[in-house]
C-alpha cells in the first residue's frame, strides 16, 4: 500500500493524493508498528519454544498456549492492517491480480485456520486465573 499510496487519489469531488493525507500517513506508520511488534512477539515466543525443544520440555502447556496466542495476535493484527489498507486502496483492489486483494484473500483465509481461532485467547485466560487441567489446544 506504501508504494500504491504515491500514485494513488481518493475522493470524490476534490480527489487527493493517498500519501499526502495526513491520516493515511498515522494508519500506515501504526500499521507498520503494530506489525513489527506482532511479529517480535511471535519470533521472541518461538525462540523460547526452540529452546524449550532442545531442552526436551518444549510439551509444557504454558508454552504451548503462549504459542498460540502469539500466532492468534499476529494473525489478528494482520487482518486488521490488511483491512484497513484495503479500505486506502479503493475499489480496484476488488480485482484479482491486485496485491491488495490477494493479501485480503490469503488473511481471511488463513485466519480461519483452527490454530488460530480466538479460544487460545480463552485458554491464555484460565492459565493466568491459575485453574488447573488447561488444554493447550482447547
Amino acid at each position: 500500500m506504501a508504494e500504491l499510496a504515491k500514485t494513488k487519489t481518493r475522493g470524490f469531488a476534490k480527489p487527493q493524493g493517498v500519501a499526502a493525507r495526513g491520516k493515511f500517513q498515522f494508519d500506515l506508520g501504526q500499521a507498520a508498528t503494530r506489525l513489527e511488534a506482532a511479529r517480535d512477539h511471535m519470533l521472541a515466543v518461538l525462540e523460547e519454544t526452540w529452546r524449550a525443544a532442545q531442552e526436551g520440555s518444549a510439551n509444557r502447556p504454558e508454552l504451548q498456549v503462549r504459542i498460540r496466542c502469539a500466532g492468534v495476535h499476529a494473525t489478528d493484527v494482520a487482518l486488521d492492517v490488511c483491512r484497513t489498507m484495503f479500505r486506502y486502496a479503493g475499489a480496484k483492489s476488488l480485482f484479482r491480480g491486485n496485491i491488495i486483494e490477494r493479501c485480503m484473500r490469503d488473511m481471511h483465509a488463513g485466519s480461519q485456520h483452527a490454530m488460530v481461532n480466538d479460544m487460545a485467547y480463552e485458554t491464555m485466560g484460565q492459565l493466568v486465573l491459575g485453574l488447573q487441567d488447561v488444554d493447550a489446544l482447547g
